[in-house]
């Protein structure tokens, strides 16, 4: 499960974890200028928190398969190719096939 991001963000996982340097160059800081608006419109809190729940909830969390995706094409800014396509919310859980699993995966939504 990924709610993608339209432009890059630069999110990643390091910086998810342990937060975002301060920007150094001016792709840093419009990066950083785009994480702040999709986290206060779409990434806030409880969106995080719904992520964390999903995980904790689940039988086992594998490292996201888009966290180092990138799409050649995908043009933003002065016409360079947009970076990774993952955004913060990216899961890639495993639930087990039987009733606790079914209801580990409905509970977070609930």
């Amino acid at each position: 499960i990924d709610f993608r991001n339209r432009l890059d963000a630069g999110y990643n996982p390091e910086g998810e974890a342990s937060g975002y340097p301060a920007p150094a160059s001016r792709d840093a800081f419009a990066q950083a200028g785009l994480r702040k608006e999709y986290d206060g419109a779409f990434f806030d809190e409880r969106a995080r928190a719904w992520r964390d729940d999903v995980r904790a909830s689940s039988a086992g969390d594998a490292a996201s398969p888009w966290a180092d995706v990138t799409v050649e094409g995908r043009r933003q800014y002065g016409g360079d190719d947009a970076g990774t396509i993952g955004g913060p919310l990216a899961l890639c859980v495993r639930f087990p096939g039987d009733t606790a699993g079914e209801e580990g995966a409905g509970a977070p939504g609930q």
